[in-house]
């Protein structure tokens, strides 16, 4: 797809690679790639509400849009993931949007 970027992801069950079109989600692109739930990438509330889907950023944290702003996506991680909020390092599947190439793997506490 033209302006889509590529995510690689690696899980504690396996990886998966997925293409996220402009303005879409890592998760909302995970899913219509046919990834399953937990195959390889944890999701539960799609809200940014649970943190079952934080992700750490092994690579390309240049290419995540910014958190926005008044969102609760840092203090979800920082919770339920149990790590230090930092955008650059975590983000959460269900909110973040990528503009380029991004490797991903489970957050290791």
């Amino acid at each position: 797809a033209a302006g889509a970027a590529g995510v690689s992801y690696t899980g504690e069950d396996g990886s998966m690679d997925w293409a996220v079109a402009d303005g879409q989600t890592v998760l909302d692109a995970y899913k219509s790639a046919g990834g399953g739930q937990g195959d390889p990438l944890d999701y539960d509330c799609e809200k940014g509400i649970c943190g079952a889907c934080a992700v750490q950023i092994a690579e390309g944290s240049e290419h995540f849009e910014p958190v926005e702003e008044g969102s609760t996506e840092m203090k979800t991680i920082q919770i339920a993931v149990g790590v230090e909020p930092d955008s650059s390092k975590y983000r959460l599947a269900c909110l973040a949007k990528i503009k380029g190439p991004v490797k991903l793997c489970v957050p290791e506490d």
